[in-house]
């Protein structure tokens, strides 16, 4: 019997590469205080590249970082309203958990692309589920909240056109999350979520539960970077495993042993897969994570991980594969991973570098912006915030993810007029906004 392998090497050739780093004698400083491994990156990413995530929650933290430094990133500018994505991130309704789910979107959009036609009706029926009121859940995003077929439909074309920027993207990164899954019998497609909101359970016996093992895994990631790959051969890629745990299992297990199981089912595809295609790289955000104290690295829940600690993870993805643009930029990022891990003007530096950059707005995108808005208000610096809001009000762009700062500042600055115009604005597309209601009238 021939044995399967992850690497081999003549054992001269092995014995040649071992080093500091491979010996656990010398670990103590890159797991103390926090684990940050050493890293081998096979490729750089320039500046202002398009970045293309697909993944769970996790994935939406990278997008948010990665846009202050200037890169492209098509994923973050989707938008669900609240009527069909609740989630403190609109794009949330994006997040795909399994590499079944993950490979079915990339599949799904590549057939369109590749027939060269554009997104047809009959492109959406795969994962078309008629309610008994006439209208449409899709099983392939997050929620199953009904919308009209008219909606669907147009949403489904909407997400095609997204999904389209990952074969034209400089990297995409692969963000895994579990492995417990949902299969339709009729059609053997992965579904997003479990079966369970009042409309599935009528027809849950056409569902089954399935979690996937190291082959499963292993196959579905191995198809989706050959679909990448086959329109755009020069694709770089970034694999990683999520560190935000199962919410709940199906298997009968402890969450915890399940967890375990299922992350490490994960760690191990990724790293066959990082060892059989060359220009991908695992990238350890879950080691990250997982290998640092809890109370540095997790919120309460011990679940999600805290956005201070996703900025220092991010900021190590960016020391090893991006070309940051300017200083400026990373000044924003300092000050972003500041402001995630609620660290006052008396514990970093950041906000005060940042004011002392006094940074021209022309040179701001809206998100760095806004970043700046928030620095300042950790220094009290009111005068800059009335400044910083009226370059504000002079753009056009209004958007979801913005408001609750903008509302948290704003009328604590005498900006309440200005409030109450943004609030207006982001309701115009997103018309049952909470926040949005709140503060419009």
């Amino acid at each position: 019997m021939t044995d399967t392998h992850f690497e081999r090497s003549n054992a001269r050739m092995a014995l040649k590469t071992r080093n500091d780093t491979a010996n656990w004698a010398h670990v103590h400083d890159r797991l103390v205080p926090q684990a940050w491994p050493n890293l081998q990156p096979t490729f750089r990413i320039a500046p202002g590249a398009k970045v293309f995530t697909i993944g769970s929650c996790f994935a939406r933290n990278i997008e948010e970082h990665l846009s202050l430094l200037g890169f492209e990133l098509p994923t973050l500018e989707f938008s669900a309203p609240e009527a069909e994505w609740g989630g403190l991130r609109r794009n949330g309704i994006l997040n795909k958990y399994t590499p079944a789910t993950v490979c079915q979107e990339i599949e799904w959009a590549a057939k369109i692309y590749e027939r060269g036609t554009g997104f047809f009706e009959d492109d959406a029926k795969e994962m078309q589920f008629d309610t008994q009121d006439g209208q449409v859940i899709d099983l392939h995003l997050g929620g199953f909240i009904p919308v009209s077929k008219d909606r669907f439909i147009e949403r489904r074309r909407e997400i095609y056109d997204l999904y389209a920027h990952a074969f034209s993207a400089n990297l995409v990164a692969l963000t895994f999350g579990l492995t417990e899954s949902w299969v339709d019998q009729d059609t053997g497609l992965h579904i997003h979520q479990a079966p369970a909101t009042r409309q599935l359970l009528r027809a849950a016996t056409q569902y089954d539960f399935v979690n996937l093992d190291y082959e499963a895994c292993l196959s579905y990631m191995r198809r989706t970077v050959q679909t990448l790959r086959r329109i755009n051969p020069e694709i770089s890629i970034i694999i990683t495993v999520s560190p935000v745990a199962l919410n709940a299992t199906f298997t009968g297990r402890d969450v915890i042993l399940a967890n375990a199981l299922s992350k490490s089912t994960l760690c191990a595809a990724t790293g066959k897969l990082a060892s059989e295609f060359k220009n991908l790289d695992y990238f350890p955000s879950y080691e990250n994570a997982t290998l640092s104290p809890k109370q540095d690295a997790f919120e309460p829940d011990l679940r999600h991980v805290r956005d201070g600690f996703v900025g220092k993870i991010v900021k190590q993805l960016i020391k090893h594969y991006f070309e940051v643009p300017d200083d400026l930029s990373a000044l924003i990022q300092e000050a972003a991973v500041a402001l995630g891990s609620n660290l006052s003007p008396d514990e970093t530096n950041a906000f005060t570098a940042l004011a002392q950059a006094r940074p021209a707005f022309k040179n701001l995108s809206d998100d760095q912006l806004i970043v700046y808005l928030r620095s300042s208000w950790r220094l009290k610096d009111k005068k800059e915030i009335r400044r910083i809001g009226r370059e504000i009000m002079t753009r056009n762009t209004r958007l979801h993810r913005h408001l609750r700062a903008v509302a948290h500042i704003f009328p604590r600055c005498g900006l309440d007029e200005d409030l109450r115009t943004y609030a207006r604005a982001v309701l115009a597309n997103d018309a049952s906004n909470p926040l949005a209601l709140k503060w419009a009238e």
